[in-house]
């Protein structure tokens, strides 16, 4: 809004001096580097230098880059070997793409899975860090972070839509989850999907308790899992 204002003084200033225009990007909105900022920018610029209304990545790709920013926060917190995010993003959007979904809603499900932890940006980091299982009163801390997550999610704008799929990423089909306990089809499932991905994810990544799982244990775990805590067909991913 700032540089907003700024341009517009500026035009005002200039206005029977000089022909001007001016293109406005926004960190993180528009881009995560100098190079796609600026990039953005110049879009911008010309698009209104040719009489059009500036269309600076579109809805989707702003969303996209705040939804990397706050990820990439967390998994700083978590002192992640790997972006956990965007992993999780990407298995999300496999398995999604395989179960026939249309690239629109692949996108919005890629965001709330990036998203999926980011509640945990109030989690204290000894217990983020901690190398060993957590206790029962560390582990009812960290799964207040589901509901953070989603309220967080449902105060930037665009992304209201999948709160929800945040909120519940967490439930598992036997009614075991939180922060609900919600049960089979009451699970939203795109947060069912999401659990599956972060699951695999956090088995095949070493973490500071225990090893990393090779791929096909993993995958044979999440199977087993089917009657209580995974929904069948969520682990259709070809890993």
């Amino acid at each position: 809004a700032e540089a907003t204002r700024l341009a517009e003084r500026l035009h005002a200033a200039l206005a029977g001096k000089a022909s001007i225009s001016f293109g406005i990007s926004t960190y993180p909105q528009d881009g995560l580097d100098r190079e796609a900022l600026h990039q953005q920018a110049d879009l911008a610029l010309y698009a209104v230098k040719h009489g059009r209304a500036p269309d600076v990545r579109g809805a989707h790709g702003r969303e996209l880059s705040w939804a990397a920013a706050l990820a990439r926060a967390v998994d700083a917190r978590m002192a992640a070997a790997h972006g956990h995010s965007d992993a999780v993003a990407e298995l999300a959007a496999r398995i999604a793409a395989s179960l026939g979904w249309a690239p629109e809603h692949i996108g919005r499900l890629r965001l709330a899975a990036m998203l999926h932890d980011v509640g945990k940006i109030a989690v204290p980091e000894a217990i983020l860090r901690k190398p060993a299982p957590l206790t029962d009163e560390e582990m009812g801390i960290v799964r207040t972070h589901a509901e953070a997550g989603a309220d967080i999610a449902a105060r930037i704008e665009g992304l209201e839509p999948i709160a929800e799929w945040i909120r519940h990423s967490h439930e598992h089909v036997d009614g075991s989850g939180y922060p609900a306990g919600l049960r089979g089809e009451h699970i939203p499932l795109e947060s069912r999907i999401i659990s599956v991905a972060d699951s695999y994810d956090a088995m095949t990544t070493t973490r500071p308790y225990r090893s990393a799982l090779a791929s096909e244990e993993a995958v044979r775990r999440l199977r087993e899992g089917v009657s209580a805590g995974f929904s069948p067909g969520t682990q259709s991913l070809s890993l």
